[in-house]
């Protein structure tokens, strides 16, 4: 498909000089995209340049280099972003049964003071994994770190997306993929 735009983003963009000179990806997306993806993806739509777009990188053809501009603003109050657009996709693809996560904690289902936990979670059936913040404190030399610092959602917003997947999709076992989920002592005991 030589006419898409094939576009990266996420931990991936941390190999944006290998992906922008070894494969046909075009654009690269630095850090949280809510702000620029939109003006990027109308920028296509009208046919119109996206080189001035923050957060991306590019290989210039003309230069014959890699431009990386100006890092994107981050949202400082992470509950004025919405929820992901599930109605977007076949969320069933998205559920993973709860039996096979349990079986990856196989030295835990053996402690008898989880099976009252485990013999609760073992009556559902399917679970979605949910994020409640972004970010890390630490600058880890591996790491692919994109965000600066850590930002959490509300307990509030956080028990309103829960109840809004119970709701409208039958949802009941979640799985938290937060980096740094207890970071915050209080604000774990009030969730």
């Amino acid at each position: 498909y030589p006419n898409i735009v094939q576009i990266v983003g996420g931990a991936l963009a941390s190999t944006y000089e290998l992906l922008l000179t070894k494969t046909k990806v075009d654009v690269i997306f630095h850090g949280e995209s809510e702000r620029n993806l939109p003006l990027f993806l109308e920028r296509i739509e009208k046919k119109e340049q996206y080189c001035d777009i923050p957060g991306i990188s590019y290989f210039n053809a003309l230069e014959n280099k890699i431009v990386k501009n100006l890092p994107v603003v981050q949202i400082s109050d992470i509950d004025e972003v919405p929820y992901p657009a599930y109605n977007l996709v076949d969320i069933n693809k998205y559920l993973i049964p709860v039996q096979a996560m349990l079986t990856g904690y196989a030295i835990v289902l053996k402690e008898k003071r989880y099976q009252d936990v485990i013999q609760r979670m073992r009556s559902k059936t399917n679970f979605v994994p949910i994020v409640s913040s972004r970010g890390c404190l630490y600058r880890c030399f591996f790491c692919y770190r994109h965000q600066v610092g850590h930002r959490q959602h509300s307990v509030k917003y956080v028990i309103a997306h829960i109840k809004f997947l119970q709701a409208t999709y039958g949802i009941n076992c979640f799985q938290f993929c937060d980096e740094l989920f207890n970071r915050d002592p209080k604000w774990v005991m009030e969730f």
